[in-house]
């Protein structure tokens, strides 16, 4: 790579690096990544908390830079389908094959997020659904 190569590739991208806190902004994005990092990487959420979640996901999502936009969205589409999934158990199924289609997704935002932001983001392999307030039922022989 060539000096003004690199310099120019370093003037192109040092923007990106600050933090203005405007729309689109990684340093934004970061900033608020940083105060919301538990909350995004919990993988075990009750029925309240899906709600905040889904609040703090749809706010990163306004804040997420390109380079990572398309794949929040699908981390937040997630989110809110989790936040109507009932107990039923197709219902609950249908978010599980999700979540897995989703973990791509997850991975790439972590990457991110560790590369730019140095936040660690260990998103849940497995995802936990809320537990059923109504206790399960069996059928007796």
């Amino acid at each position: 790579m060539s000096p003004r190569f690199s310099i120019a590739l370093i003037a192109l991208l040092a923007p990106t690096a600050c933090s203005n806190g405007s729309p689109r902004d990684a340093g934004a994005f970061c900033d608020r990544l940083r105060t919301d990092q538990q909350l995004v990487v919990s993988g075990v959420l009750t029925p309240a908390d899906v709600s905040v979640a889904l609040k703090s996901f749809r706010e990163l999502g306004r804040l997420a830079p390109a380079a990572i936009e398309d794949e929040w969205d699908q981390l937040t589409l997630l989110v809110e389908q989790a936040s109507n999934t009932g107990d039923d158990p197709a219902q609950r199924a249908s978010l599980a094959r999700q979540a897995a289609a989703a973990l791509p997704a997850a991975q790439t935002v972590a990457e991110w997020a560790r590369n730019v932001c140095g936040v660690d983001l260990p998103f849940a392999s497995t995802p936990t659904l809320p537990t059923s307030s109504t206790p399960p039922t069996t059928k007796k022989p």
